[in-house]
């Protein structure tokens, strides 16, 4: 049994004993029918567990949203991550003219690069590598990660694509 099939049964149990406590058949709101399961289960968070980003090399390969940038085929840009003895994580890797670091904090679902560190070489893809950038450093994301892609999204809509492949 699935962490979202328990948390639904909990969530259903609590609300049974809330209703029984308050002398009410129906306890709702008389206008409102109650939540399915399926539609309680969809409102537990799900944690995301960073150790699954571990020994993979993360592909930089989509900036989508409203202000998409294109991401050729073949750029050279990517992301390690790496626990740390204390439990904390790092980032690092190369856009397509620098290389970077950066602590990494995990939160539940959320993902934040907290302070990134490059060095500051100039190429002809500095313009996609400073929008990369830009968005790492624009604050907290949602982390979600679907067999090998990870995909970083703000305010419900991806700002940030990644597919995995092996550490070289």
């Amino acid at each position: 049994m699935g962490l979202r099939q328990l948390a639904a049964i909990f969530l259903g149990a609590t609300t049974l004993l809330a209703c029984a406590g308050s002398g009410r058949a129906d306890a709702g709101d008389g206008e409102s029918p109650p939540a399915s399961p399926a539609e309680v289960a969809a409102v537990v968070p799900v944690s995301f567990d960073p150790a699954a980003l571990a020994d993979r090399e993360w592909r930089l390969v989509a900036l989508p949203g409203a202000d998409a940038v294109v991401v050729p085929d073949g750029t050279q840009a990517m992301l390690h991550f790496e626990a740390q003895p204390d439990g904390s994580w790092q980032a690092s890797g190369h856009g397509p003219c620098n290389q970077l670091s950066t602590p990494v904090a995990f939160s539940g679902d959320a993902i934040e690069f907290v302070r990134i560190a490059s060095s500051k070489r100039a190429c002809a893809e500095l313009a996609l590598e400073t929008a990369w950038v830009e968005r790492m450093r624009a604050g907290k994301g949602v982390a979600k990660l679907d067999g090998k892609r990870l995909e970083i999204s703000r305010d419900g809509a991806a700002v940030m694509v990644f597919e995995a492949g092996p550490v070289d």
